[in-house]
C-alpha cells in the first residue's frame, strides 16, 4: 500500500495559485505540512516553471523611489535617520538589502516603514539574543533592493556605518532626519530631584565620533548654546536637561507627522513643561511644593 498524499486535491491548487502569486516553496512547506521536495515535484507536475535565484529576490514590489529626494521630504528624511541608527545595509551576489530589525513591541513601527516604502513584503518576528545574551523576541522586514541601496547611500547610510556613520547630502539639515536618529539611539525622560518639579531630559548616544559633532551642531541654534560630549563604553554621549531639553524636543517633535510611538508620547508630556522657580525655604513645603510659571508662552497657540 502506498504512502499517502499530505494534502488533498483543493489543497494542491491552492499550492499552485500561492506560489504564482509570489509565495515560496519554505512559505508553502510550513502552510500545508509538507515537505518542500513534495512541493517541488507537485509544481513540476503542474508545468510550473521554479523561479531563478535572482527572481526570488524580487518576487515582492516596492517603491523604489522612495528616497529619491529625502532632503525635501518629510517621511524619507526621517527614515533616513531611523535606517542610519537602527537599520542594517548588506548584499549578497545576487541583490542589495536594506534591513530594519527592533523590538517586537515597535512591532507597529516596523509596518509603518513597510506602507511608507509600499512594499508587499512581510514583517516577520522572530527570536533573538541582546548584547547582554538575553533572550528576545523582534520584529524585522528585509527588503531586496539595489536602487533603495543606492539612494540611501547618498545621504550616508552605508554597510558597516556603526564608528564611521556620517550625514551627508544636505540631509544633516533637516530635523526629520535628526529626530529618526534620535528615535533609534536618543532617549527622552524626566528627571526628579528635591523641592523641583520633573524635568525633561534628553540623551543621545552614538558609536560614530562625526555622528555625534553632526548632532551637536544642528541642535546649537534650538538650544541656545552646545553641550557637551563625553565618552563611554565605546560610544560617544550627549546629555541636555531642563528648559534646553524641551526647546529641543520642540524643535524636533512639533508638528511631525512620523515618530516612534512611544518616544512621540514622552516628546508630548515633555513639550507641556513651563518653567518652575525653586522653593525659597523649606517652610514652604507645607503650603505648595513650587510655584507654576502659567504666563502665555510666544509660541503658544
Amino acid at each position: 500500500m502506498g504512502r499517502p498524499c499530505p494534502v488533498t486535491e483543493a489543497q494542491k491548487d491552492e499550492i499552485i495559485a500561492h506560489y504564482r502569486d509570489g509565495r515560496s516553496t519554505h512559505w508553502l512547506s510550513n502552510t500545508y505540512h509538507a515537505s518542500r521536495d513534495f512541493v517541488k515535484c507537485l509544481l513540476r507536475d503542474r508545468g510550473i516553471q521554479m523561479r531563478t535565484i535572482r527572481e526570488r529576490q524580487h518576487r515582492f514590489d516596492c517603491d523604489e523611489g522612495a528616497f529619491d529626494d529625502a532632503v525635501n521630504d518629510e517621511e524619507a528624511a526621517y527614515w533616513c535617520g531611523f535606517l542610519m541608527t537602527d537599520g542594517c545595509i548588506t548584499s549578497n551576489k545576487h541583490t542589495d538589502y536594506v534591513i530594519l530589525r527592533i523590538k517586537e513591541s515597535d512591532r507597529a513601527h516596523v509596518e509603518r516603514l513597510r506602507r511608507f516604502l509600499r512594499a508587499q513584503h512581510e514583517v516577520k518576528l522572530h527570536a533573538s539574543t541582546t548584547p547582554k545574551g538575553e533572550a528576545r523576541k523582534v520584529a524585522s522586514l528585509a527588503i531586496g533592493s539595489t536602487r533603495l541601496v543606492e539612494q540611501l547611500a547618498k545621504y550616508g547610510v552605508v554597510p558597516l556605518k556603526t564608528r564611521t556613520a556620517e550625514a551627508r547630502g544636505g540631509i544633516e539639515n533637516s530635523r526629520h532626519f535628526w529626530r529618526g536618529v534620535l528615535d533609534g539611539d536618543g532617549c527622552i525622560g524626566f528627571r526628579s530631584r528635591k523641592h523641583y518639579e520633573p524635568t525633561a531630559v534628553v540623551q543621545f548616544c552614538s558609536a560614530s565620533e562625526r555622528l555625534m559633532s553632526q548632532f551637536v551642531e544642528h541642535i546649537r541654534p534650538a538650544i541656545g548654546s552646545t553641550t557637551s560630549v563625553w565618552w563611554s563604553r565605546g560610544t560617544w554621549c550627549c546629555m541636555i536637561h531642563t528648559l534646553k531639553a524641551v526647546a529641543l524636543i520642540r524643535h524636533l517633535y512639533a508638528d511631525c507627522r512620523v515618530a516612534l510611538d512611544r518616544k512621540h508620547g514622552l516628546a508630548k508630556k515633555a513639550m507641556l513643561i513651563r518653567p518652575k522657580y525653586r522653593l525659597q525655604s523649606p517652610s514652604d513645603t507645607l503650603r505648595s511644593p513650587c510655584t507654576l510659571d502659567t504666563s502665555p508662552r510666544p509660541d503658544d497657540p
